[in-house]
């Protein structure tokens, strides 16, 4: 499983886009064949540009936010959380666009570096649109005017927790049924307008149906991916302030994979067979959030704990510093214990590739030995209808002719006398 899911990361994907622009340049690996090529300086200006309006879109995303928990000065009621979730989802679907557009453009040679790319900008998007509203009430809510409700300020991320992660879950759910009634209403649509049109009442094949349907490619997994690794970083993240959101989380977690199943087998296209990422990419994403967790918790711990309560700001980074080296200390005796990297599953991958060459090696056996070749282990083998060993000794005058006199077809043997008897004539 390790293996075949790409746990570790070890499979990148170095196939060439259809899509990438470059002009045929001398192969650097390979002086003797051209390939396209593409500036590297170049390619570095459209990678900074994309990367500017990423963060200048997270930027306008954060200070809408701030500007809107600002209007209801941190005590935000179910209308304002819905408003809130909606807001969410408007500005998701606004990049979903912004982020292919982007990645486009950044003209990658590789699908593996597009797919990092795509991913990387997808993650730190959603990281400001989900969670800036939380780390705002925690760290800035309780410095302006009016404060937190009763002062407590990790009180009020353990309400909006809560209703935010249903609201999201219930907009899953909204997103499948309105992918599929407009599946629906394009197909009736089309029924219609042919009823009108004299011809009859259509009848589609598995095939007509299916163009009807939207696709699920590289941006529709990272999409998904996605929404699934910002569910567990609630829990990396805030689960130390509000525990019960866990088993929210956990609903939620099952209410978008089964809203991806549903929308994969009822409203999008078949999917082509071949080979995608796994997930081992995703285990910067999950590190990242992990890490993002430890530093908050501390900072909780240091800001609202009793224990550092009226303390000096030398006493409470000391408090922060000493519980993040614990968390880490904890972590490398957790690696020792539990290995990162089984090394059974890189013997039985090791020992797989094994298998595969010595089956490859003795298919490739057979086949010069039923041609009576040399077989890759030193072994001759020459057959007498074969000619190959005449080849391998340079013996070419004693290799037969494909097609001899008595089996040349008479048209043929009469196009040659006529072409040798005008030959002659001509001499």
């Amino acid at each position: 499983m390790q293996v075949l899911w790409d746990l570790n990361g070890h499979g990148p994907d170095r196939s060439m886009r259809p899509d990438f622009a470059g002009e045929l340049l001398p192969d650097p690996t390979d002086l003797h064949k051209r390939s396209l090529q593409y500036s590297s300086w170049k390619y570095s200006l459209r990678l900074t540009l994309s990367w500017v309006i990423t963060l200048v879109y997270c930027t306008f995303v954060f200070m809408c936010v701030c500007t809107w928990l600002n209007l209801f000065r941190g005590r935000m009621g179910i209308a304002a959380s819905i408003c809130q979730a909606i807001m969410i989802q408007i500005f998701t679907q606004i990049y979903n666009v912004m982020a292919e557009s982007l990645t486009l453009f950044e003209n990658h040679k590789f699908q593996d570096s597009f797919y990092t790319s795509y991913l990387k900008k997808m993650f730190i998007f959603q990281l400001v649109n989900q969670y800036s509203a939380f780390f705002y009430m925690v760290v800035k809510q309780q410095f302006v005017p009016g404060g937190c409700p009763d002062d407590d300020c990790v009180g009020l991320v353990q309400t909006a927790l809560p209703v935010t992660l249903a609201i999201l879950a219930a907009l899953q759910v909204v997103q499948v049924f309105v992918a599929t009634l407009l599946v629906k209403f394009s197909i009736w649509w089309e029924q219609r307008n042919m009823r009108l049109a004299g011809l009859g009442e259509a009848v589609y094949s598995y095939v007509e149906e299916q163009g009807k349907y939207g696709d699920f490619r590289i941006r529709e997994q990272i999409e998904f991916m996605t929404q699934l690794s910002l569910t567990l970083g609630y829990i990396l993240i805030f689960g130390c302030v509000a525990p019960r959101i866990v088993p929210l989380c956990l609903l939620v977690f099952m209410v978008q994979l089964r809203a991806g199943g549903v929308l994969m087998t009822t409203v999008v296209n078949r999917t082509v067979p071949r080979i995608t990422v796994g997930i081992g990419p995703w285990n910067e994403v999950f590190n990242f959030l992990m890490i993002l967790g430890v530093l908050f918790s501390a900072y909780l711990l240091v800001q609202f704990a009793p224990l550092f309560k009226g303390t000096m700001l030398l006493t409470k980074m000391t408090g922060f510093f000493l519980y993040c080296m614990i968390i880490a200390f904890i972590w490398v005796l957790v690696d020792l214990t539990c290995p990162q990297h089984d090394q059974g599953a890189e013997l039985l991958d090791s020992r797989r590739k094994v298998v595969e060459h010595v089956v490859m090696q003795i298919h490739e056996d057979a086949n010069f030995e039923s041609g009576g070749g040399t077989t890759a282990r030193g072994d001759t083998h020459r057959g007498d209808s074969s000619n190959t060993h005449l080849v391998l000794e340079g013996e070419w005058e004693k290799v037969p002719k494909l097609f001899s006199e008595d089996n040349v077809p008479q048209s043929s043997r009469g196009e040659d006398s006529e072409d040798d008897g005008s030959a002659t004539d001509e001499a």
